[in-house]
């Protein structure tokens, strides 16, 4: 049996709520992310109402598909989780919410001066 986008978040978040009950934790605290590496954006689009956040590992991937992304169509937030290379942190800062892979001290004193630059007034979190 093949299951759509929907049907498969929605199972899913049933799993989520069974393992938040079995740990003592509230299913609030818990968010699901999509991740979109390489999925077109018809898929997103499908996907992105029943998600929490959309999770992309490439800078210029995310900088193509919110280019095509739906106008008017809301979105939850999305997350840079892919490793950052510091000649794209001003696109990055532009196309993401929150930049979660910081790996290097070199890459955040990189984001700083993009953003003390006045690269992103509302800027991500990191």
């Amino acid at each position: 049996m093949v299951m759509n986008i929907a049907d498969n978040i929605a199972k899913i978040r049933s799993d989520m709520a069974l393992a938040a009950k079995k740990s003592g934790r509230a299913l609030s605290e818990i968010k699901l992310m999509g991740v979109t590496k390489y999925h077109p954006v018809e898929m997103m689009t499908e996907a992105a109402p029943h998600l929490d956040l959309i999770g992309e590992n490439k800078v210029q991937e995310a900088v193509n598909k919110r280019a095509v992304w739906p106008v008017g169509m809301a979105s939850c937030p999305w997350h840079m989780i892919g490793h950052l290379q510091r000649n794209k942190i001003r696109r990055a800062l532009e196309s993401f919410d929150l930049i979660e892979s910081i790996d290097s001290l070199e890459t955040a004193v990189g984001i700083n001066r993009v953003i003390s630059e006045g690269g992103r007034a509302d800027s991500p979190s990191i």
